[in-house]
């Protein structure tokens, strides 16, 4: 059976959670969107019954240059990469061919790069020729995307072939060999698949390859599993959410983070090397250095692994008891940590105790919050700082609605040539419905951003019910926008609180995607 897919949006700093996700063969698959950026994939290895942690880079989407469909042409990156594309071999995402001018974007990964783990697309799992899953130790990639003067994305016409230089690092020109596979990126099962070679010349692999991607220059490995734990001198202690990084003779910069219990797993490490993990703490500077290895392909189950004693390290100590709005145990929730650019959780028992160690690195300023994830409710939130060591808190309650409101919409226009827009919005100012004369009228209003939409409806919205409603105006930034026809379904209303008033009304809406002007979105919202 397949896992069904689960979509959030992140916050204002990038964090964003899965809950209690089921996966297949032991890994999760991420993918994340944001205007103006090189989509992000992350196939992360995960260990069960823990909270896994992860983070993905999103690289800014710059043009390299704009070439002319009829007469194709040569763009050099300031990298060393390099792209040929074709005359008269573009065509459109129906498979129409195209003219006039259109723009590239290019993106060089260094595989030697320190921080390779979060740049990298997907991991190092891909499927060869043969049909086998396999691992990988790169020596590059390359994103590339083709897009028309409208933003609408473009490919390489059927019979017709670009040409991508990849620059080879010097540290990796001794090992690397003369003719090397080449690998494009599934996006939508998130494996690298065999496709091609690549030859080297000089200080470049180049390669020839007939439609665009992310493609990688990589070698196949006999892999290694390993498994362990970072702790403390005292024992008792783990170490959570820091890096760890492992890197050997033939690649750098594999990376992730500890668990909440401070165990880590890395998958398709290269047997048969010398290898160093390195542990940094959330600061990023680095702590400990350890020496793994060799090994025989397989798995290994490494014991815990304490870090050095003189190392200083602050935990901060959170313990206490969390309840429901009845005042009872709490038995399913999260502890929530909420520092400057991170977040941190911890489960919490089944009894609604908790006891976190949560290690640090000099000053800090934060706040907790517990989270019921049962039923979308949190309890207020505290201030904490390393000025005190150890708080506890005694049934903390976690009954407030979270978000109290919101309204996040996506937009796309081909005509205007913009690309999605997104918003997520806290503020009563500017969100709400009122009724008048038996029409409601739910209003977006940021002045700031210029964003706008008037979503009028007639009929009482009943849960899971639809409406259509016709001509709705959007404005966003410079540009205004008006919808013929635009069908809301509510996903729930709350309690009856006037005639025809609710607590809150939560939905859906969308405009037919066959129209030039596209949007869709999702709302909660309470009465004005």
């Amino acid at each position: 059976s397949c896992v069904p897919v689960q979509e959030v949006l992140t916050d204002e700093k990038g964090d964003f959670q899965f809950f209690n996700i089921a996966v297949k063969g032991g890994s999760a698959y991420l993918s994340v969107t944001s205007a103006g950026k090189f989509d992000g994939f992350r196939r992360l290895g995960l260990i069960e019954k823990r909270i896994n942690y992860t983070k993905i880079l999103l690289k800014d989407k710059i043009s390299l240059g704009t070439l002319s469909a009829e007469q194709g042409g040569v763009l050099n990156d300031n990298t060393g990469a390099v792209i040929s594309l074709p005359a008269n071999g573009i065509v459109d995402a129906a498979g129409q061919s195209y003219s006039g001018d259109y723009d590239v974007f290019l993106s060089w990964i260094d595989p030697t790069s320190d921080d390779l783990n979060l740049r990298m697309v997907g991991d190092l799992s891909a499927i060869d020729s043969e049909g086998e899953l396999v691992g990988l130790s790169t020596y590059g990639m390359l994103q590339v995307e083709l897009e028309a003067a409208d933003g609408s994305e473009l490919n390489i016409a059927e019979g017709n072939t670009a040409i991508l230089e990849f620059p080879v690092p010097q540290s990796l020109r001794t090992s690397a060999p003369a003719i090397i596979p080449l690998w494009n990126y599934d996006e939508s099962n998130g494996y690298w698949v065999e496709e091609g070679s690549a030859t080297l010349d000089g200080d470049k692999y180049v390669g020839e390859v007939s439609h665009f991607s992310t493609w990688n220059v990589d070698v196949i490995i006999d892999p290694v599993e390993i498994c362990g734990s970072i702790v403390t001198l005292e024992f008792t202690k783990s170490l959570s959410y820091f890096q760890v990084r492992l890197g050997g003779d033939s690649f750098s910069a594999l990376g992730g983070w500890l668990c909440d219990d401070g165990s880590f797993r890395f998958i398709n490490v290269p047997s048969g090397e010398i290898l160093t993990l390195e542990v940094l703490n959330y600061c990023g500077e680095l702590i400990e250095s350890i020496s793994l290895g060799p090994y025989e392909p397989g798995k290994i189950e490494l014991g815990p692994i304490i870090v050095n004693g003189n190392i200083d390290i602050t935990f901060i100590n959170l313990t206490g008891n969390a309840t429901d709005c009845d005042n009872e145990a709490l038995i399913e929730g999260m502890v929530i940590i909420n520092l400057q650019n991170d977040s941190y959780f911890f489960p919490i028992e089944s009894d609604g105790s908790f006891d976190v160690n949560f290690p640090t690195c000099g000053a800090f300023e934060g706040t907790v919050q517990i989270l019921d994830t049962g039923n979308t409710l949190a309890s207020i939130t505290i201030n904490i700082s390393d000025k005190t060591p150890e708080y506890n808190f005694e049934k903390l309650q976690a009954c407030e609605v979270l978000p109290e409101q919101y309204f996040y919409y996506k937009f796309e226009s081909n005509s205007f040539g913009l690309t999605t827009v997104e918003r997520l919005v806290f503020d009563s100012e500017i969100i709400y419905y009122f009724l008048n004369s038996g029409q409601y009228t739910l209003i977006f209003d940021d002045r700031q951003s210029r964003d706008y939409i008037n979503l009028g409806f007639g009929s009482t919205p009943v849960q899971d019910t639809e409406q259509i409603v016709n001509d709705i105006n959007v404005r966003s930034g410079s540009f205004g926008f008006s919808f013929p026809e635009i069908k809301i379904h509510f996903k729930s209303v709350g309690p009856e609180i006037s005639p025809g008033i609710f607590e809150y009304i939560e939905g859906t809406f969308e405009s037919p995607e066959s129209m030039t002007n596209y949007i869709n979105g999702t709302f909660r919202v309470k009465p004005q």
